[in-house]
């Protein structure tokens, strides 16, 4: 590879995270008044969390998380925390050529989002992984090299933003 290509790329790449901050702030500061493909989800959980007792939460709304994997053009997105699936699949829906691993711990939440999933037709494209973060994470990937890449702070910056958390490159 020339020099100059690699100059390029690392140019591409800022433009394409610039792009993607600023769809991230437009989304938190003014969310878009769309229907919501998944909003029956985010209800479902809300009354399943309140029936049971339990720490199944919808992310607020899935603009946020969605936005960044459309702005980024996501090809595969790792969420940990699945409830019953409305950010996997608000995420899969904003970027149509990704495929999204969420790691659930609870086993009635897996069932309640494939099942969710498989309604909603991203049953190929959305997979729950059963389990914790510690036992699944390893298996979707060179565990170090994976867990080495994105605890490295001088390559990505995590955000939290409530339950949930943005890793972002720099």
């Amino acid at each position: 590879m020339r020099p100059w290509t690699r100059t390029a790329d690392r140019a591409d790449q800022r433009r394409r995270l610039r792009t993607a901050a600023v769809a991230v702030v437009a989304a938190v500061r003014h969310p878009l008044e769309v229907p919501d493909a998944f909003a029956a989800v985010q209800e479902a959980t809300r009354r399943h969390r309140r029936a049971h007792r339990c720490g199944a939460y919808a992310y607020g709304e899935g603009s946020l998380p969605a936005t960044v994997a459309a702005a980024v053009g996501a090809l595969r997105i790792v969420e940990v925390g699945t409830a019953l699936g409305y950010t996997a699949m608000a995420m899969a829906d904003a970027a149509p050529l990704a495929h999204v691993d969420t790691v659930e711990m609870d086993p009635d939440h897996v069932r309640l989002a494939r099942g969710q999933i498989a309604r909603h037709g991203l049953g190929d494209r959305v997979a729950v992984r059963p389990g914790t973060a510690e036992e699944v994470l390893p298996g979707l990937g060179p565990a170090p090299e994976v867990t080495g890449y994105l605890s490295d702070p001088a390559r990505w910056r995590t955000h939290s933003l409530g339950e949930s958390a943005l890793c972002v490159k720099r």
